[in-house]
């Protein structure tokens, strides 16, 4: 795996130079997370010239030509930089970072009362507008946004001060969306988009025709697994507290209900949280207030995972990452401990070393099929 630098966007991202000698890389992109980096590689002149803070790096597979048009994907950016000596390791520098989504959209939080009410789509899109392009002060060099792909998510939501990238992050795993940044450039100049995108479903009897992905033994792509089932900090319900007026110290609560709509749990299947949400009658203008704290709490409670599971699969066995599947899709999952089950790519870690190369992702948004 090489890797291109790229400069920042006061430099056109422009390509600088190549990084084919290291000791170690890790490469981790997200599908709901901000995505991260880490490269580990001799101190010289080179690398010393080329990795510098804000300046941006590319795997070199992630660079598609079409025409005269360049399209650079799962981009990152150097934040960080240490420079290291011992008798044993010799001189080395460690490279680390974050996606370019993250770098970008975390460079900025909501600076005015923001009222969501509609599609959830189109009010995302709305909020990367009206923070990161709209001002001259704030924008982004020719940021964009991706066309809209007529999802059918709706939301209900006050927003006030969160960092854009922390507030993406939570939101989209709240709608099962993915989100992204990818540069299209060419000679006349080039722009940053942002995307919204929803995984394909490539589980057996899938509505697309999909070819079914799956990893198990049996299929001999799947390396090693680890399922955690927790319930530390399992919850059904959210007491949420609303402020009455806004000068006033007095709270009224409701309870919010979890899943949405789909049943009402009590006695000993009711496992309750408090939420203070600071949100006042006031705030959210047409809305309706139940319905705002209502969200409230069920996007804490969409945080608080029972099942997680990990493994580390064949890339290029009998499907081909990128090629048949992505990050993102839903695929299955078939483990040695008899559980069959539908599940994300959440992220996907791609770490070379000394070793070899291994590709491990998160597998998330569980639903078991027997």
């Amino acid at each position: 795996m090489n890797f291109y630098i790229l400069d920042g966007p006061s430099g056109f991202f422009e390509k600088l130079g190549i990084i084919d000698t290291y000791q170690s890389a890790i490469w981790n992109p997200m599908y709901y997370g901000q995505g991260a980096f880490e490269l580990t590689l001799p101190i010289t002149p080179k690398h010393i010239e080329l990795l510098q803070a804000h300046r941006l790096i590319i795997r070199e597979s992630d660079e598609v030509k079409d025409g005269n048009d360049f399209r650079y994907n799962n981009l990152m950016v150097v934040k960080e930089i240490h420079y290291t000596h011992d008798d044993e390791n010799g001189a080395i520098m460690i490279v680390r970072g974050v996606s370019l989504k993250s770098y970008v959209l975390g460079s900025r939080v909501i600076n005015e009362y923001t009222v969501l009410s509609g599609n959830a789509e189109e009010q995302i899109y709305n909020v990367v507008k009206d923070n990161l392009e709209s001002t001259w002060y704030r924008a982004w060099p020719n940021l964009k946004n991706a066309e809209l792909k007529h999802f059918t998510e709706t939301t209900e939501l006050k927003l006030f001060g969160e960092n854009i990238a922390t507030w993406m992050e939570e939101t989209c795993r709240r709608h099962r969306f993915g989100w992204d940044m990818y540069i299209l450039k060419n000679d006349l100049g080039f722009s940053i988009y942002f995307e919204l995108y929803k995984g394909e479903d490539r589980t057996e009897g899938n509505s697309k025709g999909n070819i079914p992905i799956i990893f198990s033994k049996e299929h001999d792509n799947l390396v090693r697994s680890e399922l955690t089932i927790n319930f530390n900090d399992f919850a059904t319900n959210c007491l949420v507290a609303g402020t009455n007026m806004p000068d006033s110290e007095d709270k009224w609560h409701i309870m919010t209900d979890y899943p949405e709509g789909q049943f009402f749990p009590s006695r000993e299947e009711r496992f309750e949280i408090y939420l203070d949400s600071g949100i006042s009658p006031g705030d959210v203008g047409e809305q309706s207030y139940r319905t705002v704290l209502n969200n409230a709490g069920l996007q804490e409670l969409a945080q608080r995972k029972v099942i997680s599971f990990t493994a580390e699969i064949v890339p290029y066995g009998m499907y081909t990452l990128d090629k048949d599947y992505f990050l993102g899709d839903i695929v299955e999952v078939r483990t040695e401990y008899g559980i069959k089950a539908k599940a994300r790519i959440e992220d996907i870690i791609y770490s070379i070393d000394e070793s070899g190369t291994a590709i491990v992702p998160t597998f998330g948004d569980w639903e078991v099929i027997e």
